[in-house]
């Protein structure tokens, strides 16, 4: 009798510990020689309430680790959690670091009981010579707590931007689960990593992005040097609600790019006071800070990739790649 209670606790207690996951983002970046630093972010349904202290990392080589948990924020009802550590490698080759989890989220649509499924995010490590050191793309903004209505169009752009200056394709790919399928009319744009997403049923979709990097080799020839991945959920709902993009279209121009001095925003909503821009790096620091202005003047910033992030007070949101010069 107590085995059979012992096994029930564990089984119940194992299923709820893994259902919190909404979504999550690998990483990786060089440190020396052979070790490479892996980072792991998962998206959390704060509700649920689960501690999750560590986690287990595959590394691709035959072995794995233990991650310890290195930071927490909250963000609409949705915890994101920062796991990190670094691990060497035996030599040159190709490896695939990874998460694997149990079980996702209960709910997902485009996907047989998802809350038996795995959830799974990977990235190819390339060490080789002739390609050298690499880092992963950063990203300026989760896909955190997004939702529409029916019929009504989602945007995201994640803001990727490679600090090794490497160019970046981006596909969605199937989800890990029996029975996935990407839902007709989701989309994202090869060249920008810009989502777009509407469907007429209510109920949560799980997509995966799938992020390549490209670099040139000695013959001038552009090759796959690295991927990573996220996943993330979309929630359709019956009515607007809080935690989505306002349904707007405007149309927002920013020119010169490159930009040496100043930076000119065009923006086609006459309620500008109600905008505010960022500045943020390819690092994803916020580097300015400012209400809406015609002109933003950019000669302190210094010489690389940056976004600015357009939001207003109805969490609308849209973002622009630009280069300073």
């Amino acid at each position: 009798m107590k085995k059979l209670l012992l096994l029930l606790v564990t089984f119940v207690f194992g299923q709820v510990y893994s259902q919190d996951i909404i979504g999550g983002h690998i990483r990786t970046k060089w440190v020396s020689s052979f070790s490479y630093s892996i980072s792991i972010t998962l998206f959390t349904d704060a509700s649920k309430n689960i501690i999750r202290p560590t986690i287990p990392v595959s590394f691709g080589d035959a072995t794995s680790g233990t991650f310890t948990l290195a930071g927490t924020s909250n963000s609409g009802g949705i915890n994101v959690k920062t796991y990190s550590g670094i691990h060497t490698y035996p030599g040159g080759g190709q490896y695939l670091a990874n998460y694997l989890d149990t079980f996702r989220v209960a709910g997902i649509k485009n996907m047989l009981s998802s809350q038996t499924q795995q959830f799974y995010i990977e990235s190819l490590i390339n060490i080789n010579t002739f390609i050298g050191a690499n880092t992963s793309p950063t990203v300026a903004s989760y896909p955190l707590s997004y939702s529409v209505a029916i019929n009504q169009p989602i945007y995201y752009n994640a803001g990727f931007s490679d600090t090794d200056g490497d160019s970046l394709s981006y596909s969605l790919i199937n989800c890990s689960g029996n029975g996935y399928y990407i839902p007709i009319n989701a989309v994202v744009n090869y060249s920008t990593s810009t989502f777009s997403f509407s469907k007429d049923t209510v109920g949560k979709y799980a997509f995966a992005l799938k992020i390549i990097e490209w670099r040139k080799n000695t013959s001038n020839i552009y090759n796959t040097i690295a991927t990573s991945q996220m996943d993330f959920v979309v929630d359709i709902t019956n009515t607007i609600g809080l935690n989505e993009f306002a349904d707007k279209k405007i149309n927002l121009f920013v020119y010169p790019n490159p930009v040496t001095n100043e930076l000119n925003i065009i923006l086609d909503d006459a309620i500008k006071e109600n905008y505010s821009i960022e500045i943020i790096n390819g690092l994803g620091q916020t580097v300015l800070k400012t209400n809406y202005n015609d002109k933003i003047n950019v000669t302190a910033l210094r010489k690389g990739f940056y976004f600015l992030k357009l939001s207003d007070k109805s969490i609308f949101s849209d973002s622009f790649k630009f280069i300073k010069e």
